[in-house]
């Protein structure tokens, strides 16, 4: 089963970035740099997990992400949100109420973002026989 990444995010480098540092760990990866692109392409690619910006092109992510999570062809994804504006304590404390599993301050750390990431994913599993 090959791990499927989408990224909604309205600044370009941040999509190629993300796109190819998502591409380089093995996940197959899909972008969209506004709302409408995000959810026509959704539907059809069937995402494990989104990452998605709270300021999407001016809409708000986290009511996007509501929208998300009530569309019966891609509500099982996982989403999550991703600023670069310092959210007031509501959000941080309440990001789980719109559908979103996690919410990150932009600037993102690769590793800690690959590490969230990884963790939706079940692990592999394995058999071991043992001689008795």
């Amino acid at each position: 089963m090959r791990k499927k990444v989408f990224i909604a995010d309205g600044d370009k480098e941040t999509l190629v970035y993300f796109k190819k540092l998502l591409t380089a760990h093995g996940y197959e990866v899909l972008a969209a740099s506004d709302d409408r692109e995000l959810l026509e392409k959704c539907e059809n690619f069937e995402p494990h997990v989104v990452l998605l910006d709270t300021q999407l092109g001016g809409t708000d992510g986290f009511r996007l992400c509501q929208k998300i999570k009530s569309d019966h062809r891609i509500k099982d994804c996982i989403v999550v949100l991703m600023s670069n504006i310092n959210q007031e304590e509501m959000w941080k404390e309440h990001f789980y109420e719109f559908g979103a599993s996690s919410l990150l301050q932009k600037p993102i750390n690769s590793q800690i973002l690959l590490t969230i990431i990884e963790s939706h994913f079940p692990l592999p599993q394995t058999t071991v026989e043992y001689d008795y």
